[in-house]
């Protein structure tokens, strides 16, 4: 017996219907990897799909769907078979409870239909898909859209983004998610394509999919907006990219203005859109065009619907013509499934109240300015603040939860507590899971006495408030802390967020979204080494939850980056060689090729000029900086450096002869070679060559810098190997090491340095020993990912490496130290000096972190008061 209206099945529409897609039969529908499928390919997978499906009558099937092209063949299957679709994850992890409630008859499982032993279901002739509600997690409570609702709503966001056979969209997103899936259907309804990755982001194999295959427009939710932002923003050389939609979430109205804003600039249009699963995906959008003038507002009611407002009870804050926001069109859902007996029912909903408060102009345009207060929407989940306090109450938990579209709070009531109160970590563990949020998303605080309303209800607002004032507290006092490298394998995200200047980091993005560089890399190489073991080349660009796992590794050893380690030698050597303590010579030469490496990895990975700029500033000033301020207390204290030394341009302004004025001359070589390096990349045809040829593109530069080395050493000039314009190669060569991962590539490499090295210490004394000390540093750089050390050296190695411009600036300053404290010994004066620079470093790291955390602190107490 079928609830809530007759059957309209015959009429009911379709996403692949066969008199309109022949017409594009020999368009491209969709792009995985090197296969394109036509759509007519698409029709007779589909259809050849379909026959594993169809049984006589409807089944319920489940659909993990992943975002490849088995998933999308049995979606449309399903649908075209005209049974329902149960769209879950793509693990299936998070949905034990939906597939355990509803029991769906089969399984697609990567092309194949497995049956399984359930019951039959009795399903209403227009249902067409179930999935969870606007992202929440942690509920059995399903969405059930209609075949009308998915082609209605599909059409309307192609009319309305003016979709044609000529665009090519992504799946950006999760195809299990709403948003994601209504990306796919809207292009199939227009007849346009559709290119099917796994890519993040905040991978460049994302941005070569994006540039391969020609795509024109690009579905982000605000984390991805963030994040892309984080990385520099949009590669500039994506001609074809003509559009960027954004929901899933609220951008903040500066961000809405400066994606319009860059995206006006190369081109392109950027729109604003808002939905809910409940309304099949898209209820308003606003048009590129009205963007610059409204980037408060979420638009106007897409084709064939409307919006209204309702009052609501609680008014304190808000505009006086605000209320909660209703949609009524086409796309809202049939109603809620929470029991197998729903999938019987037919339309149960004709208004959808979304829960949001809004206002809307005389225009009609809508502008979101609050959520009721059991809603709160993070990171693109829409979360029932009921639902997750409930799973509290099941374990007896006495606590009220609040949040907002940052993050949930947790307040816990310590005179409930029956014993002792529950372990803060176990509550927010709890509570993530229960919310589907990353741990970072989840404060929790215990309170004396809970806050209320007037009414005698819990007071959300200031619960939310004095939990996140206490986090903030708790978060201050424990990144001044500087035993970071005592923390276990539990605490490596913490040592992390340390070491990165910040409260927390976002583990679901790389170290570099997370604002790492080549400055604080070595430490965070070493922690994530300790607890993961071994890391790949490119881990510094992979999600961090993929180290935070313990790995299998050796109990005494452990595999440090090659990097990290050279640059641990070098500062040893360099400043052993000046006391006379050794005689390995030719450490700062090496240290310009790794940081030519790190050049390649952490700033030329930035997409926009304005971010690659940004990052070499930063980072030159990192150097400069402290150098200049060394240098300045030599002028002015112990006249043993020159004002030259102070603007480091001794290389231009002073003698070439020996002496401490010449000390500083890595530091020279170094900051001309970043910025010549960073003007020469800004050159956009350079750029486009180094995104499609990296290596290729680099060693090209390298030998075009060598030919002043050649010019030098022939003239005959005197002390050439410390002129920055004829070592320049040396930086050059760094950036095509970090992407030669041929062998081909790596012995040209080779080839280059045995080039450039030619008769270039042949006026110093010792040459023998650089030409050694040079040649085997880069040749394991570029043939060695990982060192194995003894594991009690791991720490040492990573403060020496982060510590090495400290030791590199103050070396002779401190040799005289140790000579006055009287140390007479060369070994004890460079032990000694080695020691007082490390520590110099790690307390002006610790001073500045416990600054940077302070304010802060103290800038978002300001905000939630």
């Amino acid at each position: 017996m079928f609830i809530g209206g007759p059957a309209r099945l015959s009429a009911a529409p379709s996403l692949l219907e066969p008199d309109r897609h022949r017409r594009w039969a020999d368009r491209p529908a969709l792009i995985c990897g090197q296969r394109m499928v036509s759509y007519h390919q698409l029709w007779r997978l589909v259809a050849d799909a379909r026959q594993l499906v169809d049984a006589g009558t409807a089944r319920l099937i489940q659909l993990p769907m992943s975002n490849d092209l088995d998933a999308i063949i049995a979606y449309l299957a399903t649908l075209a078979s005209r049974s329902v679709a149960l769209i879950t994850h793509e693990d299936g992890v998070d949905d034990a409870g939906v597939v355990a409630r509803f029991q769906p008859n089969a399984v697609w499982r990567n092309g194949d239909l497995i049956e399984r032993d359930a019951p039959g279901h009795v399903l209403h002739p227009e249902l067409a898909a179930l999935l969870s509600t606007s992202g929440s997690t942690g509920s059995t409570k399903l969405v059930r859209l209609s075949h009308g609702n998915l082609v209605a709503n599909a059409d309307a966001i192609a009319a309305a983004l003016n979709l044609t056979g000529k665009d090519r969209g992504i799946t950006s997103l999760p195809l299990h998610y709403c948003y994601g899936l209504s990306v796919l259907n809207s292009h199939l309804r227009a007849g346009a394509c559709v290119v099917v990755t796994n890519g993040s982001v905040i991978n460049e194999d994302f941005w070569d999919e994006v540039r391969n295959h020609e795509v024109t427009d690009l579905a982000v939710v605000p984390l991805m907006a963030q994040l892309i932002a984080s990385r520099g923003g949009i590669p500039e050389d994506l001609p074809k990219l003509r559009l960027i939609t954004q929901a899933g979430g609220k951008l903040e109205p500066h961000e809405v203005a400066q994606w319009d804003q860059e995206c006006r600039h190369a081109g392109r249009d950027f729109c604003v859109m808002y939905g809910q699963t409940e309304a099949t995906a898209r209820m308003t959008l606003m048009p590129p065009a009205k963007v610059r003038d409204h980037p408060d507002a979420v638009g106007y009611p897409i084709a064939d619907s409307t919006v209204h407002l309702e009052p609501v009870d609680d008014m304190s804050g808000l505009p006086p013509a605000a209320g909660e926001l209703v949609f009524s069109g086409p796309g809202v859902m049939l109603g809620y499934a929470e029991h197998p007996d729903d999938l019987a029912l037919g339309h149960m909903v004709d208004q959808l109240h979304t829960g949001d408060l809004a206002t809307i102009d005389a225009s009609g345009l809508v502008r979101i300015v609050g959520r009721r207060s059991e809603f709160c929407k993070i990171a693109g989940l829409r979360i029932d603040i009921h639902r997750v306090q409930a799973e509290l109450t099941k374990l007896s938990i006495p606590a009220v939860v609040a949040g907002d579209d940052e993050s949930l709070a947790v307040a816990i009531d310590a005179s409930r507590c029956a014993e002792k109160p529950p372990e803060m970590a176990e509550v927010r563990s709890h509570v993530a899971e229960a919310a589907g949020l990353d741990l970072a998303l989840v404060q929790a605080a215990l309170l004396s006495t809970l806050p209320t309303l007037p009414n005698g209800k819990a007071d959300r607002k200031e619960c939310l408030r004095l939990v996140r004032a206490i986090s903030e507290s708790d978060a201050e006092l424990s990144a001044v802390d500087p035993r970071w490298w005592r923390l276990r394998r539990r605490d490596t995200a913490s040592a992390l967020a340390r070491i990165l200047g910040k409260d927390s980091i976002d583990t679901s993005v790389s170290f570099v979204a997370n604002g790492g560089n080549s400055l604080n890399h070595s430490a965070a190489a070493v922690v994530l080494a300790r607890s993961y073991g071994s890391l790949p080349r490119d881990w510094h660009h992979r999600p961090l939850a993929d180290f935070l796992t313990p790995g299998t590794q050796h109990t005494w050893f452990i595999g440090l980056e090659t990097s990290v380690v050279l640059r641990a030698l070098a500062v040893i050597t360099i400043a052993s060689n000046h006391t006379g303590a050794t005689a390995l010579i030719g450490g700062a030469h090496a240290l310009l090729t790794i940081a030519g490496y790190n050049f390649a990895r952490f700033t030329l990975t930035k997409h926009t000029p304005a971010a690659r700029w940004w990052s070499a500033v930063r980072t030159m000033a990192s150097v400069a900086i402290p150098t200049s301020l060394v240098a300045l207390y030599g002028v002015l204290v112990t006249g043993s450096y020159k004002w030259s030394n102070v603007v480091l341009l001794q290389w231009i302004l002073g003698p070439q002869t020996r002496g401490r004025h010449r000390v500083f001359w890595f530091i020279e070589s170094y900051l001309t070679a970043f910025c010549l390096a960073a003007v020469i990349f800004a050159i956009p045809q350079v750029m486009r060559w180094y995104r499609s040829r990296p290596w290729a593109t680099a060693i090209s530069i390298t030998l075009i810098a060598i030919i002043p080395k050649t010019y030098a050493v022939s003239a005959g000039l005197p002390r050439t190997e410390y002129l920055p314009w004829v070592i320049m190669w040396m930086f050059t060569l760094g950036i095509a090491i970090a992407h030669a991962h041929s062998w081909p590539q790596k012995l040209a490499s080779f080839g280059v340095l045995t080039v450039g090295m030619y008769h270039l210490f042949d006026t110093v004394a010792h040459r023998s020993e650089r030409y050694a000390y040079v040649v085997i540093a880069i040749a394991l750089l570029t043939l060695v990912a990982n060192v194995r050390i003894p594991r009690l050296l791991a720490v040492p190695a990573q403060l020496l490496a982060s510590a090495s411009l400290f030791v590199y600036i103050l070396q002779f300053d401190l040799f005289y130290f140790m000579k006055w404290l009287g140390s007479e010994d060369r070994w004890s004066r460079f032990i000694g000096a080695v020691i007082l620079a490390t520590a110099i470093w790690w307390a002006f790291n610790w001073l500045s972190t416990a600054a940077a955390s302070r304010v802060r602190a103290k800038w978002r107490a300001g905000q939630v008061a």
